[in-house]
């Protein structure tokens, strides 16, 4: 149990120190003054996203093994294929 908690702790800090997240960060708030209201919203969006995303994949690894993962990645792919069904059927 402790060796998990260590292990997502190291999952969170990689993905926040993550080359590509920080360096979108730098970048974004080296022109955060030149961006508009929609441009600064939605680059706020875009980092939370890439750090959220990021730290959801590195935890997702940590807490299941592979094959777990291939049994949720197939699970979810058969709920979005039941959700199209119902769209379809409902237009």
């Amino acid at each position: 149990m402790l060796s998990t908690a260590t292990a997502l702790i190291q999952a969170t800090e990689e993905s926040i120190f993550d080359e590509e997240v920080m360096g979108f960060a730098q970048a974004f708030c080296h022109h955060a003054k030149e961006l508009d209201t929609e441009q600064f919203a939605k680059s706020i969006y875009t980092y939370s996203c890439m750090l959220a995303s990021l730290a959801v994949d590195k935890a997702m690894k940590v807490l299941l093994n592979e094959e777990q993962i291939v049994e949720l990645m197939n699970a979810i792919d058969e709920m979005e294929k039941m959700r199209d069904e119902v769209m379809k059927d409902g237009k």
